[in-house]
């Protein structure tokens, strides 16, 4: 039975019993006769229409209450769902939810929120925000001062910074990004603020993750590239190799029959230049680094990587310069421009496989509006271009719309990859800049790529000048594992006044430098068989802390370099050493102080 009907229902009932009690009275009191009679038959007009007053009041009466009744009931049981509905949504949702009342106080915690704080909800109720939600910045470790302050006090949605760390209960660190909104009234008052926050390590994994991945990508297409050009190098290694080994051998001859050919010699130092200059090309290209953005001078970029092209294209490819004069600087990192130039040549060359001309031109645009490249997708201000133009097979319309999509190509099975032109795409975007493709069968392609001017380019430290040369007796150590290098050590050093001494691994050289009561400095090698340099360094230092020390190497990776530097390192002298470079790293050390 519905609630309105009992109420009816009862409310009848009473108006029954007063119809009764009246009669009972007047029969007890007033009236002769019987009780029956009394309430039902004989009753007195005007007590009859009093009763069926009270009885009708009485009706009237519950039909209005059992409505008003059903109604709250209703109304009840609809906020009840509305709460239960929206209590369901916050523990089911996967971000952290907490909710303060006007004086920030903690009036609401879901389950996500319990985990990532460490309070439960029951323990957190009635308790000041900055309690429960403790944050701290996550480089100084300094409290951050909590949005709801800011909610509560202008009635706005406020975020956290970045980089912000929440510590729970028992000391844990995450992450976390948030947001604060106020709770308002029906005036618009603030009557409380809803914090919602979640935990971003998960994401910061993956981002590091698909960062190490990318870094990975990157390398890789690099060395594809150093692949297909492989041929190219080895021919021009093997060219440098003849005039060497050739003018050696004849220098040797004359050297036998009493006659030097001074000719002879700077042929095969020339040669040993040009080698020296190839290697550190291929080395600084490959090199795995982050990149290194600032000023950079597109000219001279170019010009070094057609260098290195010069010597890994076929002889077929003739690579053409045409640089403007006066280029103002763009923001960029010479390796990944190098790294573009040198896979738009790589394309080039298999789209002329009988040879022709790569032309590579710069110029200085004050406007885009004849650039061909939507100005909506660009920054205003000036722009240089670089341009790679080749005389190959050309591209269709259908390929040019898909040259740059990450593995297309249009090669025979396992002569690409397809990441050549998606590579260079990504590079360009990210230092600012566009490229646009523009091409037709049998005409060659042309790549514009178009890069911001750098605003504020800075001065460029003036270069240091080289001192004069002292002659010294201060004693030298020289450490390296190849005989020759240690003999051309010596005598380098020697020749120059030191007191050179040499040992040929890194167990020698602290055998001698025990013996010797130690040395100035010592010229150590990285890479050696038994005791590397970077152990040799360690005890070297914890012989002599003092001691200064020139690292010679090769070739020493970025990292291993960073952590040889702490060590304490006074200088550096790559290999291949020319006299001067060798007398001059080991000076600069001495005289530090």
């Amino acid at each position: 039975m519905r609630t309105s009907h009992k109420i009816i229902a009862l409310a009848v009932g009473l108006g029954l019993f007063i119809w009764f009690a009246d009669g009972l009275t007047d029969y007890i009191w007033f009236y002769k006769g019987s009780l029956l009679g009394l309430l039902l038959t004989e009753v007195p007009a005007h007590e009859l229409y009093i009763r069926l007053l009270i009885l009708v009041c009485f009706v009237g009466f519950g039909v209005v209450a059992g409505g008003i009744v059903e109604r709250l009931q209703k109304a009840r049981t609809q906020l009840s769902a509305s709460r239960q509905w929206l209590s369901t949504t916050l523990t089911s949702i996967g971000d952290a939810v907490i909710v303060t009342d006007r004086q920030g106080r903690v009036s609401f915690l879901n389950p996500t929120a319990e985990g990532l704080t460490g309070w439960r909800a029951s323990e957190a109720r009635g308790r000041p925000l900055h309690e429960v939600f403790n944050i701290i910045n996550e480089y100084t470790l300094r409290p951050v001062a909590s949005p709801v302050d800011k909610v509560l006090a202008e009635g706005i949605v406020v975020g956290l910074a970045n980089h912000t760390l929440l510590v729970s209960k028992d000391g844990r660190r995450a992450p976390i990004e948030d947001s604060g909104a106020p709770i308002k009234t029906a005036e618009g008052k603030v009557d409380g603020v809803v914090l919602v926050f979640r935990d971003v390590s998960g994401r910061r994994k993956a981002e590091e993750e698909r960062a190490r991945l990318d870094d990975q990508l990157k390398q890789s297409q690099k060395l594809e590239s150093l692949g297909t050009l492989a041929g190219g190098l080895a021919h021009e290694f093997n060219n440098i190799l003849t005039v060497m080994m050739g003018y050696g051998e004849a220098a040797l001859g004359q050297a036998r029959n009493g006659v030097v050919d001074i000719a002879d010699l700077e042929q095969v130092l020339a040669a040993g230049r040009k080698g020296h200059s190839l290697v550190s090309g291929i080395m600084t290209y490959s090199r795995r680094q982050e990149a290194r953005v600032g000023p950079l001078d597109l000219n001279r970029t170019v010009r070094d990587a057609a260098e290195l092209l010069g010597h890994a294209l076929p002889k077929a490819v003739t690579v053409q310069l045409d640089l403007a004069p006066g280029l103002g600087k763009m923001l960029g990192d010479a390796v990944q421009l190098e790294h573009v130039l040198i896979n738009l040549a790589t394309n080039a060359r298999d789209a002329m496989p009988q040879g022709g001309l790569l032309t590579v031109s710069t110029s200085a645009h004050a406007s885009m509006d004849d650039c061909g490249v939507d100005q909506a997708q660009l920054s205003s201000g000036p722009y240089l271009r670089l341009r790679v133009r080749d005389q190959g097979q050309g591209m269709d319309e259908a390929t040019q719309e898909r040259v740059f999509e990450p593995f297309f190509t249009t090669k025979e099975a396992g002569r690409g990859t397809g990441l050549g032109l998606s590579t260079v795409y990504g590079i360009v975007n990210s230092l600012g800049g566009r490229i646009v493709c523009q091409s037709e069968p049998g005409q060659g392609t042309c790549f514009d790529l178009y890069f911001p001017v750098c605003q504020n380019e800075g001065q460029a430290p003036a270069p240091a000048s080289s001192a004069e040369l002292p002659d010294e007796r201060e004693r030298v150590l020289v450490v390296d594992d190849e005989p020759a290098i240690l003999n051309l050590g010596h005598r380098l050093l020697t020749e120059a006044g030191y007191r050179v001494e040499v040992a040929a691994g890194g167990e020698e050289a602290l055998a001698r430098f025990r013996a010797n009561g130690g040395f100035d400095l010592v010229v150590l090698d990285i890479s050696m068989p038994g005791m590397d340099g970077r152990t040799c360094l360690k005890r070297l230092r914890e012989l002599s802390p003092e001691v200064k020390v020139v690292l010679a190497s090769g070739y020493a990776p970025q990292e291993l370099m960073e952590e040889m530097s702490t060590l304490g390192l006074q200088g550096f002298a790559a290999k291949p050493f020319l006299r001067g470079e060798l007398l001059k790293a080991v000076r600069a050390a001495l005289e530090q102080a």
